[in-house]
């Protein structure tokens, strides 16, 4: 049945009954198990669309806002329902969620993520907070600081976290772990207000000894790393109060380094077991040590040296080869002045700028053939110089030179040569020559000759024989 109807105004379609007490005023009735109708569907518009329907399976849609008494309203939004009043449950207003978003529930499971944007609070001391894997956090208004509302409030919380630290919110209070005060506590951070700030130790706990360690022989780090780029200095005992003990419990020296033994060696560094620097009480001396399979050894002291300073090296560095000491002073600067072995007496003792027991000598080579050999450099001539009356004159000092031009000796008195002997066995003496012998003798049967330049005066005494001239 269709009808229609032209009316503006009023209603339409009215159904009206008075005296109506039970059943209903209006009944529809579809008696099949057909689905995917409608029961009731209200249109509008001039392009009628639906506005309000009841599905055949009871569903009820509706395009438009659902006010209920008390001016409140469900409305349906993109992915919420919207109730301007908010939402109450349980019966009266014991559970809720109001229109400013609080929300006050009797428990709550929360199966992802759940975000504060405000404080989490509870009404009374000793509530409690479940939080992951049902963990519980009790929050006692006695271990905590809080505001009048039994909240956890950030503005009295005492710490801050920010950058990966956490930090006290006061920077000028001083802090304790293990007691409320300065006496009682185990760890404190004292002078943080004025002063210079110190941690210290409580006396009766962990470092009561005076130690400072570490667990499972771990490496302990003091002064400068890479991860926290320290720059300050290392100071210990800087008031020369104490003293510093490597190896021992009672030092008596500032830094005193000790080993057991009756003939130990008391090493103040060990990089390998090759290499070592300390002291040895068998034989007095400190010494320097290098090498596994020798000997060698810096000495200052000892009873079994002449002298206060000496330098040893005995044994052998490789099987069946034996090497004997070395001294050897080098510069790595371009110009500069090098000492190999610089020794002076003040006064009236005796100087002895080297003794050697055997062997040879070397001057400008290494591997020296003779007792004593000076060696030039390529093209450079050898020269050994003796200065008399402390050199302060230029005719003071003699040189005997090994020319490297042509290989000549020469004997120059000041910057004047007086000898020369070549090495084809010529000899040129710039002076008088005195013969304190009987003969000067040549060769028989050789064409060499005694010449006598022109001019010179010729007196020869007690001659015998044929002279031509």
């Amino acid at each position: 049945m269709n009808v229609n109807g032209n009316t503006t105004s009023t209603n339409f379609f009215n159904v009206s009954n008075a005296q109506l007490t039970t059943g209903s005023l209006i009944t529809g009735t579809a008696a099949n198990d057909t689905s995917g109708f409608k029961l009731l569907d209200l249109l509008s518009g001039a392009s009628p669309t639906s506005k309000f329907s009841v599905a055949d399976d009871g569903d009820v849609i509706t395009a438009g806002t659902i006010t209920l008494p008390n001016t409140n309203t469900l409305t349906g939004i993109t992915n919420y329902l919207q109730a301007s009043q908010g939402i109450s449950v349980g019966g009266g207003t014991t559970y809720y969620i109001n229109s400013s978003g609080t929300a006050n529930l009797n428990a709550a499971t929360v199966n992802g993520t759940l975000t504060l944007n405000s404080v989490a609070s509870v009404t009374d001391n000793n509530q409690v907070l479940t939080l992951d894997s049902g963990v519980t956090k009790y929050i006692d208004t006695t271990a905590w600081d809080k505001n009048g509302s039994d909240d956890l409030a950030a503005t009295s919380i005492p710490w801050l976290e920010g950058s990966g630290v956490l930090y006290p919110k006061n920077s000028t209070v001083d802090l304790l772990v293990g007691g409320q005060a300065t006496s009682s506590a185990k760890f404190k951070v004292l002078n943080m207000a004025s002063g210079t700030p110190v941690a210290s130790m409580s006396a009766s706990y962990w470092t009561s000894d005076g130690t400072l360690s570490t667990t499972a022989r771990q490496s302990l780090t003091i002064g400068n790393s890479s991860t926290y780029n320290t720059t300050g200095n290392i100071l210990i005992n800087p008031n020369s109060t104490g003293n510093v003990g490597i190896g021992l419990t009672n030092p008596t020296a500032q830094l005193h380094v000790y080993e057991t033994g009756s003939n130990s060696e008391s090493p103040i560094w060990d990089a390998t077991a090759d290499t070592k620097i300390g002291y040895s009480d068998s034989s007095n001396k400190l010494i320097y040590g290098i090498l596994s399979t020798a000997t060698e050894t810096f000495t200052i002291g000892g009873p079994s040296q002449p002298a206060a300073y000496g330098i040893k090296s005995t044994g052998t560095t490789n099987t069946g080869i034996s090497y004997g000491g070395y001294f050897s002073a080098t510069t790595s600067e371009a110009t500069g002045t090098g000492y190999g072995i610089y020794s002076e007496v003040s006064g009236t003792g005796t100087e002895y700028s080297g003794i050697f027991a055997g062997g040879n000598v070397g001057i400008g080579t290494s591997t020296p053939e003779d007792l004593l050999e000076i060696q030039g450099a390529e093209a450079t001539s050898a020269i050994l110089t003796l200065d008399a009356d402390d050199g302060d004159d230029v005719t003071d000092t003699w040189e005997i030179q090994s020319v490297a031009a042509d290989n000549d000796l020469s004997l120059v008195n000041g910057s004047t040569e007086v000898f020369n002997l070549t090495s084809a066995g010529a000899l040129q003496i710039d002076g008088d020559l005195t013969i304190s012998g009987d003969d000067l003798y040549m060769g028989t049967n050789t064409a060499g000759m005694l010449l006598i330049a022109d001019g010179t005066n010729f007196n020869p005494t007690a001659m015998s024989g044929d002279i031509t001239i």
